[in-house]
């Protein structure tokens, strides 16, 4: 078996020009990928289901106050009830 050994040339590379281009190359296909994933089916779906998700607890917080208007209303006329 032979041993791979590792030279000191990858990491004089880090100030090269051509790494610098390859960081750009790298920056452009995150965009693509980004774009990609934005017109995604998947994608789509999850921004729908977080969005129904959303609606759903505005809707049961604004629930959630009216039937405690409702409940003290019942209770505040159980307490002025003539007994």
């Amino acid at each position: 078996m032979v041993a791979k050994t590792t030279d000191n040339k990858d990491k004089s590379n880090a100030a090269d020009p051509s790494s610098a281009s390859e960081k750009s190359r790298q920056t452009e296909n995150n965009a693509v990928n980004e774009n990609e994933m934005e017109n995604s089916s998947l994608h789509r779906f999850f921004i729908s289901a977080i969005k129904d998700i959303y609606f759903a607890e505005n809707a049961l917080m604004d629930a959630s106050d009216q039937m405690k208007k409702e409940e003290l209303k019942e209770t505040s006329k159980d307490t002025h009830k003539p007994s």
